[in-house]
């Protein structure tokens, strides 16, 4: 199973996705079934968002992206013999305004 880290403001716990469904379909009155539904239709969609190279930006909250770093050239730190890193995509979050002063960043 999926384990995803959400910090709650109450008691600094990590959630893992099942406590995650429930938490949300005992605040929300639904079955957890349908919420399990929901989540991973959002989760879904966030992956093929940022896998198709788009940004998802929800100004309240977060924004996410994919980044290319360019293929680079590097030095064994053992052997000192130059290395190449390949090219790759790497996500990028960047939390908002509010999120960041309701986290005290």
């Amino acid at each position: 199973m999926l384990v995803l880290s959400f910090k709650l403001y109450n008691n600094k716990t990590t959630m893992n996705k099942a406590e995650f469904v429930k938490h949300i379909s005992k605040e929300l009155d639904i079955s957890q079934t349908e919420m399990k539904k929901i989540v991973n239709t959002i989760f879904d969609n966030i992956s093929d968002i940022i896998i198709s190279g788009e940004h998802l930006s929800l100004y309240w909250f977060w924004t996410f992206s994919s980044v290319q770093i360019n293929e680079r050239k590097w030095s064994d730190p053992k052997n000192q013999k130059p290395i190449i890193i390949k090219a790759l995509k790497r996500t990028k979050f960047k939390p908002s305004v509010n999120l960041k002063r309701d986290l005290n960043i």
